[in-house]
């Protein structure tokens, strides 16, 4: 009896480590697609249509502006 149930176990246990790896993946896809969506909204609320930009170094959150087509800032 203890021998099936260990049979039964050692098919089992990597049936459940790949489910658990794809939710951990599904929740990161999930975090990804949110973190994603809440930029879009940010840029699209700001009247400027860019993101302030913190790259460089010293600056002061929104002092320098990242834009997209004209990224040629010598400062990051």
């Amino acid at each position: 009896m203890i021998a099936i149930i260990a049979l039964l176990m050692s098919i089992l246990m990597p049936a459940l480590a790949r489910v658990r790896e794809m939710a951990n993946r599904v929740v990161c896809g999930t975090n990804l697609k949110g973190i994603g969506t809440a930029s879009a909204i940010y840029a699209g609320e700001d009247e400027s249509g860019r993101f302030p930009c913190a790259a460089a170094r010293m600056s002061i959150w929104g002092s320098t502006v990242w834009d997209a087509d004209n990224a040629t800032d010598a400062s990051i």
